[in-house]
C-alpha cells in the first residue's frame, strides 16, 4: 500500500415476500397494514385484517403448513422470512322451516338446519280427497312456486308455507272417438253444443245428450272402451277426469249391378253402410266398348267404366255396352315413296282385311310396321283388326355405289363427299395430282368419260371410276463455258425423280473448274456427278480460261441467287430473296462493310469476291379478307378470298371434312350430304399470313 486508504462496507436491508389468501376464496378478504403486500423489510411489523363476507365467519390464521397462527382477525407480527398466511373462514348455518297452512288437507316435510349456500328440498302433498296442492309462499305471503316439490337456497333463516285447494275435474265429450267430430251425429253437455269440454268441482253432476244424423243411429255412451249407457240422455258425476264417447253407427243399404250383355264382368255390388263409398268397375269383352252407367230411371250416372259412388239408399245400376269398331290408318315413312296404300278404313273387332302397297320409282318397299314392331315384309298381307292402329309402310331410297381409284398410287388422290348416292342426285368427284405428276382423265370400264379434274354427273347406276395420272418429264441441258470447248454427256428428257449422271470432258488446253446451275451456284468440282431430276435444268461445265469466283452467303430469313464462277470482266448480278415473314436489310462484303441496301445488284466481275445477304423480321402480313355465303345453308356454300391459299371445312370438333385450294379467289362446296348442325371453315393463305376461321349452320 503506497498511501492511507479508507474502505466503506455497504449493506442493504433484506426484504421478504409475504403471500396472503382466504379459504374458501369467496368467504372473505385479507389485507396487510403497514407493509407492502409482496415485499417487506426484515423485522418490519405487519398487521393483518381479515373481513368475512355475508354468510361466513372468520375462524383463524394459518401458515402454508396448516399451523394456527392467531384467532384474532386483527393479527400483528414481525417479518423475518418469506411466508404464506391464510385466513380461514367457516360458513354460517341457518334454519329452513316448512309449514302446512291447512294440516287437515295436506302435509309437508323438509324442515332442517343447513350451511350457507346449500340447497334444502321440501315437499307438500294432499291428504284429503278432492283437494290438491296449490302453491308455496314466503314469510311475506309472496307466491314463490306452484310445484309441490321445491328447492330452497340457504342464505338466511327462512319459513315457507304450503297452501291446498279443492280439485277441479274435466269432462270431455267425443263423437266416434274424435273431438269436434259431427259425422254420424253430435253430443251436448248441459244442452250446449259449442263446448264439448267443461271443468268443474269435484262430485259435480252434468247432463249429456246424443243426437244421431240422418242415416245413423245412436249405439251408446262409451268410456275406457266400455259402454256405460245406451240412453241418448244420461247424467255424469265428476269424481275424476272423464272422457265420454258418443258412438253412432250407420244404417246399411244394398247396391245391385247388372248389364245389357251377359259377357260383361261387374264388380262392386253388395251391402254398404250409409254414406260409404262403393268402388264400382266393369270389364268389357274384347269385342265391346263400355258406354255408360244408368240408374233406375235410365239417367246416365257416368261414362267411365270405374265409378266411386256414395251409398245413401238402396241403389240399382245398369252397365251399357255396344259392339266395338276400330280405325286403321295407313302411312308411308317417306313422303312420295308409295304409289299405292290400300286397306285404310273402319272395321268391326276381329275382322280380317288385306293391306297392300306399291313403291314409286327410286324407292324400295321394306316392311309394314306398327309402333316400331314389324308386321310383315310382304307388300300385301292379311291383317286381323283388334284395336285402333296406325300402320306404316316402310320404304328406302334406292342408292348407287360410287367407287373411285387411281391409275398410279403415287400419282394423286380422289375425293368426294360419300360413296353412296340416292338415284337422281348430282355426284361431284375431284382428282388432285401429287408433286411431279399431272392429271390426264377419268375412265369408266376403260373408256374415257371426262378430262376435267372435277367430274359431275347424275347418279343412276353403280359406277367404278379411275383417275389417270402421268409422271412429269423434265429436260436436262448440258453446256460448257467457254462454249463448245469439251465433249459433255447427260443432255436429254427424263421422267421426274430419275437419277441422271452428267460428265464433263477433258479438252486440251483447258482445266475443268466446276459444274454450276443456271443461278450460278457451284454444284461440284468433279468431272462427273449424279442428281435426281425434279424440274427442267441447265448445267454448265466451267473451264479455266479467265474466271473469277463470286461467293454468296445468306443469313437467316432468306436465300440468294447469282454469283458462282464468272468470266472476268463479265456483267453479272446477285439477288437476295427474303422468306415469308422476313425483309431484306443489306449486302456486306468480306470485310463486313455494307455495300448495298438493294436486293438486286449488277456489277462487272473483276476479281474474286464474297457477299453476305442480311435479313430482318418483317411486319406481319395482313390476314386474308373472306366473304362466305349463304349462312345458314341448305346445299352449296361459297367462299371468296382476296388471297390464294387453301380452304378447309371442319366439324365442330375441328376434324377436317373437305380441303380445297383456292386459285381463282372463289371456291364452292357441295354440302348436301352434311348432317344438320354447326360447322367451321378455315382459310390458310399461301403468303403465311394469319389463318381466318369462321362458322356456318347447315339446315
Amino acid at each position: 500500500m503506497l498511501s492511507d486508504t479508507s474502505v466503506c462496507a455497504i449493506y442493504e436491508v433484506i426484504r421478504y415476500s409475504l403471500h396472503l389468501s382466504a379459504n374458501p376464496q369467496e368467504a372473505g378478504s385479507i389485507e396487510a397494514l403497514g407493509a407492502g403486500f409482496s415485499q417487506t423489510d426484515h423485522g418490519k411489523s405487519v398487521t393483518l385484517n381479515a373481513q368475512a363476507n355475508y354468510g361466513y365467519t372468520f375462524k383463524y390464521y394459518t401458515n402454508n403448513t396448516g399451523r394456527v397462527l392467531s384467532y384474532d382477525p386483527n393479527y400483528s407480527f414481525k417479518v423475518y422470512s418469506d411466508d404464506t398466511i391464510i385466513a380461514q373462514f367457516t360458513p354460517n348455518t341457518y334454519k329452513i322451516t316448512v309449514v302446512s297452512t291447512t294440516p287437515k288437507l295436506g302435509s309437508v316435510k323438509g324442515t332442517k338446519t343447513a350451511v350457507y349456500g346449500s340447497i334444502v328440498d321440501v315437499k307438500a302433498w294432499t291428504t284429503a280427497e278432492g283437494y290438491e296442492f296449490a302453491y308455496w309462499t314466503n314469510e311475506d305471503g309472496d307466491i314463490i312456486s306452484s310445484d309441490a316439490e321445491l328447492s330452497v337456497k340457504v342464505d338466511r333463516d327462512k319459513t315457507v308455507f304450503a297452501y291446498f285447494a279443492q280439485s277441479n275435474y274435466e269432462l270431455l265429450l267425443t263423437v266416434n272417438g274424435e273431438m269436434f267430430q259431427t259425422v254420424g251425429g253430435y253430443a251436448l253437455i248441459n244442452g250446449v253444443h259449442k263446448y264439448p269440454l267443461i271443468n268443474d268441482k269435484f262430485m259435480s253432476v252434468h247432463r249429456i245428450n246424443a243426437y244421431p244424423h240422418y242415416g245413423y243411429y245412436f249405439a251408446g255412451w262409451k268410456e275406457n272402451e266400455k259402454i256405460i249407457s245406451t240412453d241418448t240422455q244420461t247424467d255424469i258425476t265428476l269424481d275424476r277426469n272423464r272422457v265420454i264417447d258418443a258412438v253412432f253407427s250407420p244404417y246399411s243399404y244394398q247396391l245391385t249391378l247388372f248389364s245389357n250383355i251377359s259377357e260383361a264382368l261387374l264388380y262392386g255390388a253388395g251391402t254398404y253402410y250409409y254414406s260409404a263409398n262403393a268402388n264400382i268397375r266393369v270389364e268389357a269383352p274384347k269385342n265391346y266398348n263400355f258406354i255408360a252407367w244408368l240408374d233406375e230411371n235410365n239417367d246416365t250416372i257416368s261414362k267411365s267404366s270405374t265409378l266411386a259412388l256414395n251409398i245413401i239408399e238402396n241403389t240399382s245400376l245398369k252397365a251399357i255396352f255396344e259392339e266395338r269398331k276400330h280405325s286403321i290408318v295407313l302411312l308411308e315413312n317417306i313422303a312420295g315413296a308409295a304409289a299405292l296404300l290400300q286397306g285404310e278404313g273402319t272395321y268391326h273387332y276381329n275382322l280380317q282385311t288385306v293391306l297392300s302397297t306399291e313403291a314409286n320409282e327410286g324407292y324400295k318397299f321394306l316392311r309394314w310396321e306398327s309402333k316400331k314392331s314389324v308386321l310383315s315384309p310382304q307388300a300385301s298381307f292379311s291383317y286381323r283388326v283388334i284395336s285402333d292402329d296406325t300402320i306404316t309402310a316402310v320404304f328406302e331410297r334406292v342408292q348407287h355405289n360410287i367407287n373411285a381409284g387411281v391409275s398410279i398410287v403415287e400419282g394423286g388422290r380422289v375425293s368426294f363427299t360419300s360413296n353412296t348416292f340416292n338415284i337422281g342426285e348430282t355426284v361431284s368427284i375431284s382428282a388432285t395430282e401429287n408433286h411431279h405428276y399431272h392429271f390426264l382423265y377419268w375412265t369408266e370400264n376403260n373408256e374415257i368419260v371426262c378430262r376435267e379434274k372435277v367430274y359431275e354427273f347424275v347418279a343412276d347406276k353403280d359406277i367404278n371410276l379411275v383417275a389417270h395420272f402421268e409422271i412429269n418429264r423434265y429436260r436436262v441441258n448440258v453446256v460448257s463455258n467457254p462454249e463448245n470447248v469439251a465433249t459433255l454427256k447427260g443432255t436429254g428428257v427424263y421422267n421426274a425423280l430419275t437419277t441422271v449422271t452428267v460428265e464433263a470432258g477433258k479438252p486440251v488446253g483447258y482445266g475443268f473448274i466446276a459444274w454450276i446451275n443456271e443461278f450460278g451456284d457451284t454444284l461440284t468440282h468433279e468431272h462427273s456427278f449424279s442428281f435426281e431430276v425434279d424440274d427442267n435444268t441447265v448445267l454448265t461445265a466451267v473451264y479455266n480460261s479467265d474466271f473469277v469466283t463470286i461467293d454468296l452467303v445468306a443469313k437467316e430469313g432468306g436465300r440468294v441467287m447469282g454469283g458462282g464462277i464468272i468470266p472476268k470482266g463479265a456483267d453479272t448480278f446477285i439477288v437476295a430473296i427474303p422468306n415469308a415473314g422476313y425483309a431484306f436489310e443489306h449486302w456486306t462484303n468480306d470485310k463486313n462493310e455494307i455495300v448495298s441496301k438493294q436486293e438486286e445488284i449488277h456489277f462487272v466481275a473483276e476479281k474474286d469476291a464474297r457477299y453476305t445477304a442480311h435479313f430482318i423480321l418483317a411486319d406481319p402480313l395482313p390476314a386474308a379478307k373472306l366473304i362466305a355465303y349463304p349462312n345458314p345453308i341448305k346445299t352449296n356454300f361459297h367462299i371468296v378470298s382476296d388471297k390464294k391459299g387453301t380452304i378447309q371445312i371442319m366439324d365442330i370438333k375441328g376434324a377436317v371434312l373437305y380441303s380445297e385450294p383456292i386459285d381463282g379467289f372463289k371456291v364452292t362446296f357441295d354440302c348436301t350430304m352434311l348432317a344438320a348442325g354447326t360447322y367451321l371453315y378455315r382459310f390458310i393463305s399461301d403468303d403465311g399470313s394469319k389463318p381466318v376461321v369462321g362458322k356456318f349452320i347447315k339446315q
